[in-house]
């Protein structure tokens, strides 16, 4: 009896973790709380608060499939950001008018061209964090920049050049949210992609919707952080945890420095 009565109490925990720091997720998104749900044809988002023997050892996991979206967290983990930015990834497809998966892994293979109004707004916006994920934004500027005066070139024949038409492509790709050049990539896809390799990882830590994920994860924990350091987040996320510069996975796989902070731009506009 006082086994059942200590799971019982550690249930009802867990549970007022999570609503009281969802809570604060949606403060800081800005959104009622009830936008959380992230409904799709009238069918919400559920939470799923298991054992840790069901999640064979992972911190959470997001999945979809014709019986619903779930997010499944075990014990009283500190990842319900990271799933839940997986869970919007996979809503914002269906935002953008388009087939069930993914936005960021869509948008880094083919990009996806501005759509007619309203969704072009979630779709313009959303090639904005692309750009911050995987773009230094220094050079991509000075890219951009280059790109406008080369697009307009006009040979003798009145007709844009090779050069105009592959600026106007490239700057094409950029605006649909597609990957940016090797020659451009930010530091945050450069060390995930340097630990995926010295991890044997087969490209999970450069795995768009990884990288999102984890990119919001770090927002929402420094975002509440900084309102203050004292509000619990053993529900949401690891907080300031992920300026660790000891763990290399911690070091590596999440954004630092500017690529932090324009991730945290992108996230506002």
């Amino acid at each position: 009896a006082q086994q059942r009565a200590e799971m019982l109490r550690t249930t009802l925990d867990q549970m007022l973790d999570a609503y009281r720091q969802m809570q604060m997720l949606a403060s800081i998104l800005g959104v009622p709380e009830k936008a959380l749900a992230l409904e799709i044809d009238g069918k919400p988002l559920t939470l799923s608060l298991v054992s840790v023997k069901r999640t064979r050892g992972a911190l959470g996991s997001f999945s979809a499939g014709p019986e619903g979206r779930v997010v499944s967290l075990p014990g009283r983990s500190n990842s319900f950001a990271h799933e839940w930015g997986h869970a919007l990834d996979h809503w914002l497809t269906s935002a953008a008018g388009r087939d069930p998966g993914f936005l960021s892994r869509l948008m880094d293979k083919q990009g996806l061209p501005r759509p007619l109004s309203p969704k072009a707004a979630v779709v313009e916006a959303y090639a904005g964090i692309m750009r911050a994920l995987y773009g230094d934004h220094a050079q991509i500027s000075s890219l951009i920049l280059r790109l406008q005066t080369e697009a307009t070139q006009i040979g003798a024949d009145g007709k844009p050049t090779p050069q105009a038409v592959r600026a106007q492509r490239l700057m094409h790709d950029l605006r649909a949210g597609k990957r940016v050049p090797d020659a451009y990539l930010s530091t945050y896809f450069k060390s995930s992609a340097d630990y995926d390799k010295a991890t044997a990882a087969g490209g999970y830590f450069t795995d768009p919707a990884e990288m999102f994920a984890r990119a919001f994860e770090a927002w929402a924990g420094a975002t509440v952080a900084t309102i203050s350091p004292d509000l619990p987040q053993a529900f949401l996320s690891k907080g300031f945890g992920y300026e660790n510069d000891v763990d290399p996975r911690l070091r590596m796989t999440f954004p630092k420095g500017a690529d932090a902070a324009r991730f945290a731009v992108a996230m506002g506009e």
